[in-house]
């Protein structure tokens, strides 16, 4: 159990060290290839969406009115190999490295583009299709290296560059997909008389996109580099080994521990404890159960490992000795301490879930999340336009496809000031957490205004006659669009960033292939929900809620799963966890850290009140330091030592 103790000592700052601001930097030479590999994505993906339809057309298929069916077919056949393999993938790169998944990923889509591009007829396009979700599970893999590329000062700011480079590439492959098909009737001057083009017409598009994929795989090989760490985890039931009957030194100069003893000690003068030596006796047995070091961390840096994990930290003697008041002043320790590592040997390991992706409850909640916010905006993309364009009387907006298009490229330019302005400092003020609640709020009010739109837009031709309905209804609009690139904003780059902090570096692949596996099924499954729902409401003739209301009622109420269960979510999701190779650079960080722990917050007298046996108390100023921080530091004691219990404020 951990106890905290406010202090309440005045001072502290909390400006923004020089520090902090070259930690929030992103490190651009790292990360912009994983971007250039996202905008290859992003083209690849959106281009087909431009053509898909004509080559439904060109296979004699069907005709022009039942096109939709089977291009959704085809799409849909993409999201279900997306839910199959993204997860492998990302297993794959916890297990081989981020850098030849990429590789492999990327290479998987070059072939199977170039097969889309000479596919002549259904069964060869829904595999070639298939093909392109299968071999390549680049996204999810691409988040893991981002967000190991990342610390907890920059990672919201480089994944929101996930969402500006996907819409980049989203404006750029429909460029290419509508303008380069039929090359030798839309190009004649350059393929007139190209027999291969003539007799694959959709061949160029994916031709060029291949082109830009084999460039994304050279930068990939050559510049990007690994950052999947190995590491293996060392019992510590298995520390004798190490020095087996000898003991470990290290100087802990100035960790601020109490270890108890049977007789309570009187703490006045700021006296030094000389050779103090750990027992089995001193540390209560369910405080920790295992300590993860690097291979090639000498046993040497053991102590200093385990020091460091005490600082700020006074343990009760497991023994129960009575401790009713420790006052005045701080212990420190100057001198060497010596443990006996024969003395470090707990009962047997207890079995933790921390190594299986499927049984760690943090990951899975935040796919889980990512998946239900990913089929509620599936549902808002498919249904917008169809619901635009339907004729006011039956509930829409008798919009045509260029205003359509218009609110997109709006709502693109909103997407970069909010991501290059906005949302950083907000996430900086009230954490990812409250931030992805918050976006989740929005979104259910914005999906409840879209149908109101109907109620006062005005028919094509008669706005010289409604001057007043017709301004009312294009400011309701603008509000509307900027609502929901906010809320979008505010939910997407957030809850990735929750993925990514739900796991170590070892399960952070395979967390995020979950992730992305779970949002594919619900993109195969939402655009069907959302098509026939809006089509039954938009003909039935029904009275509200079962009108136009139908779809985007379904869609806030959707919300209200992320906005309920992100309450729950622990304040440690707001930052990456701590790697064990990363930990004396953050004490270091910490040491510099003006907000930090650090001695001068025990300062002041301390009166403490009986503990049970094996408790911890951590002692700080909770007016001085950032609530954030503490529950951050007090996150990281609980998992440093496993402590199961729930943290109790005195």
């Amino acid at each position: 159990m951990v106890e905290i103790i406010d202090l309440n000592t005045k001072g502290g700052g909390d400006g923004i060290s020089a520090e902090e601001r070259e930690l929030s930097k992103l490190p651009w030479r790292k990360l912009i290839g994983a971007y250039i590999l996202l905008v290859c994505e992003a083209i690849n993906t959106t281009s087909f969406f431009t053509y898909v339809g004509f080559m439904v057309v060109h296979f004699h298929i069907s005709n022009e009115e039942n096109v939709g069916y089977y291009s959704g077919f085809i799409a849909s056949s993409f999201s279900l190999a997306q839910f199959v393999s993204s997860f492998f993938w990302g297993y794959m790169s916890d297990k081989f490295g981020r850098k030849p998944i990429l590789l492999i990923g990327s290479l998987g889509s070059l072939i199977s583009t170039l097969s889309i591009g000479i596919s002549g007829n259904l069964p060869t396009l829904i595999f070639t299709r298939s093909l392109n979700g299968i071999l390549n599970g680049n996204i999810g893999v691409i988040k893991t290296y981002i967000g190991e590329c990342t610390n907890k000062h920059n990672q919201i700011e480089a994944f929101g560059w996930i969402g500006m480079t996907w819409g980049f590439g989203s404006i750029v492959g429909p460029l290419i997909g509508g303008l380069f098909i039929y090359p030798a009737t839309n190009l004649p001057i350059l393929f007139e008389h190209s027999t291969l083009f003539i007799n694959y017409p959709f061949l160029l598009p994916n031709l060029i996109i291949g082109t830009l994929t084999s460039l994304g795989i050279i930068f990939t090989y050559f510049f990007m580099n690994e950052t999947l760490r190995r590491h293996n985890s060392v019992p510590l039931e298995d520390l004798s080994n190490i020095h087996s009957n000898n003991s470990i030194n290290n100087n802990a100069s100035s960790s601020n521990i109490i270890v108890g003893s049977d007789t309570p000690p009187t703490l006045r003068g700021s006296p030094t404890l000389s050779n103090s030596t750990l027992s089995d006796s001193d540390i209560n047995e369910n405080d920790f159960h295992q300590i993860e070091l690097m291979t090639e961390e000498p046993s040497s840096n053991i102590l200093k490992r385990f020091t460091m994990s005490l600082k700020n930290i006074i343990f009760k003697n497991s023994s129960g000795g009575d401790y009713s008041k420790l006052k005045e002043q701080t212990v420190t320790t100057t001198t060497t301490t010596s443990v006996s590592t024969a003395n470090l040997s707990p009962p047997p390991m207890k079995k933790h879930n921390h190594d299986n992706v499927f049984k760690n409850k943090l990951i899975l909640a935040t796919s889980l999340l990512y998946m239900v916010v990913g089929f509620y905006y599936t549902m808002h993309d498919e249904a917008w336009p169809i619901w635009a364009l339907a004729p006011i009387k039956h509930g829409g907006l008798s919009f045509t496809s260029r205003q359509i298009g218009a609110c997109g490229a709006a709502g693109g330019l909103i997407v970069i000031f909010i991501q290059l302005f906005i949302i950083k400092p907000t996430v900086k003020k009230y954490g990812i957490i409250k931030v992805f609640c918050f976006g989740n709020v929005l979104s259910a009010i914005d999906f409840i205004l879209y149908p109101v739109l109907s109620l006062i837009a005005v028919q094509p031709g008669e706005a010289s006659t409604h001057i007043l309905q017709e301004i009312l209804f294009w400011i309701l609009l603008i509000i509307v669009v900027l609502i929901r690139q906010f809320a979008g904003q505010f939910v997407f780059t957030p809850v990735m960033t929750l993925i990514n902090n739900s796991a170590t570096s070892k399960l952070k692949g395979q967390a995020n292939g979950l992730g992305q596996s779970l949002v594919a099924l619900s993109r195969a499954v939402a655009p069907t929900l959302a098509s026939v729902t809006l089509a039954w409401s938009l003909t039935s003739g029904k009275p509200f809620p079962l009108n136009q209301f139908l779809v985007f009622i379904i869609m806030a109420i959707m919300c209200l799963i992320p906005i309920i269960t992100s309450r729950y979510l622990p304040t440690t999701l707001n930052a990456p966890i701590p790697e064990n190779d990363d930990l004396d650079a953050e004490e270091e960080e910490l040491n510099n850290d003006d907000n930090s722990l650090d001695q001068n917050d025990l300062k002041d007298t301390i009166e403490v009140p009986d503990f049970d046996s094996g408790d911890v108390v951590v002692l700080f100023d909770k007016e001085k330091h950032d609530q954030q921080k503490v529950d951050q530091h007090l996150e990281n004691i609980k998992k440093e030592f496993d402590i199961q219990d729930e943290i109790s404020d005195i």
